[in-house]
């Protein structure tokens, strides 16, 4: 009655493989469960990331608008193009969204450079417009001053027709010392 012959290992391996399963099966879900942490966290990094350079991209085009707002167009021109391009590359960095590629970090960054530029072109445009306001004013002291001028010496003009025996000694040098 002797039936075919197993040694002690054959007979425990089946037990051993019982045995292995459920720390098997354990280190199969712990691997599982490793892996999705590590995808929701790259998710929420992506997902950052892009609100990050949506911010950013949002805050680019208000600094433009406000820049435009201010008179950019024809103060600071080609600056104010310079700042649209550079959102426009950032915008379209955004938009091809590669992560891995760095799009999103690079759009991140050329909209801030966008955002910064415009901030700029705002200040070159105050500065400029005030250069314009100060000169428009000089011109204009400088046309009451041309008339004033005009005005004394049609004054002086009208002063010396006058016949002198009506003038106290002295009074026409003092009108003149007051027009000077």
């Amino acid at each position: 009655m002797s039936g075919p012959k197993c040694s002690k290992a054959e007979l425990e391996r089946p037990r051993l493989e019982e045995l292995e399963r459920p720390r098997r099966e354990e280190e199969r879900r712990r691997r599982a469960a490793e892996k999705r942490r590590r995808r929701v966290k790259r998710e929420r990094a992506i997902r950052a990331a892009k609100e990050r350079a949506q911010n950013a991209l949002t805050e680019g085009q208000k600094a433009i608008r406000d820049a435009v707002n201010a008179g950019a167009e024809r103060y600071a021109a080609n600056e104010l193009q310079r700042a649209q391009q550079m959102l426009d590359q950032a915008e379209s960095a955004f938009k091809r969204g590669n992560y891995d590629r760095g799009d999103v970090d690079i759009a991140f960054t050329q909209a801030q450079v966008a955002k910064d530029e415009a901030a700029k072109v705002r200040r070159i445009t105050a500065a400029r417009m005030e250069e314009e306001r100060l000169r428009r004013e000089m011109e204009r002291q400088e046309a009451e001053a041309k008339s004033a001028m005009i005005a004394a010496e049609q004054m002086e003009g009208y002063v010396e027709s006058l016949p002198h025996d009506k003038f106290a000694p002295g009074r026409l040098a003092r009108i003149r010392r007051n027009l000077e």
